[in-house]
């Protein structure tokens, strides 16, 4: 019956803490629909989940923890990728250098419009590390300059937890 089900049909989402706890995980029967949704029998019945929305929160919850806590570990490349950037995107990435490195992604100034990154964050293996790079630039670079630094680095976090969460389409394997 579900197979027959439309995607927009199946659009609703359970909050994490709806969710059974870890330990109740061996109990919990769930199955993947679509290759993009969760269906979880729970002892109030049954959740609809957005894998992609649940990935990207979970690691965005993971990412802002280890942030704010300052232990967030970082991957350092053997060989640093080359990204080239805009004049004004590389004035902008030399010039917050200190925020980039708060969020994993260790910059260096490598001549003309190009900048070497040498380091990407832990957590986000998935997303491409030179379209990571530019998409922080420019949402740094997007940001009213009366924004916090807490509120950009949370702003920063929602959009890099959701370039480095799992798209829909992917077979789930049952871990």
């Amino acid at each position: 019956v579900l197979s027959s089900l439309s995607a927009p049909t199946l659009t609703a989402t359970a909050k994490a803490s709806e969710l059974p706890s870890t330990s109740a995980a061996a109990d919990v029967r769930a199955m993947q629909v679509h290759d993009c949704y969760l269906v979880v029998e729970t002892p109030d019945g049954v959740h609809i989940i957005d894998q992609h929305a649940l990935h990207e929160r979970i690691m965005y919850e993971q990412l802002r923890e280890r942030i704010l806590n300052k232990t967030a570990e970082v991957q350092r490349l053997l060989v640093p990728i080359p990204v080239e950037l805009t004049p004004r995107e590389v004035a902008i990435a030399l010039d917050n250098t200190e925020l980039l490195a708060e969020l994993g992604l260790l910059v260096q100034e490598f001549g003309g419009n190009t900048v070497a990154l040498s380091g990407i964050p832990t957590l986000i293996r998935r997303a491409d590390p030179a379209d990571l790079l530019k998409s922080v630039i420019d949402k740094i670079d997007s940001q009213d300059e009366k924004i916090t630094r807490r509120d950009l680095l949370d702003s920063l976090l929602h959009m890099m937890s959701c370039k480095a969460a799992i798209q829909a389409g992917p077979r789930l394997s049952p871990e």
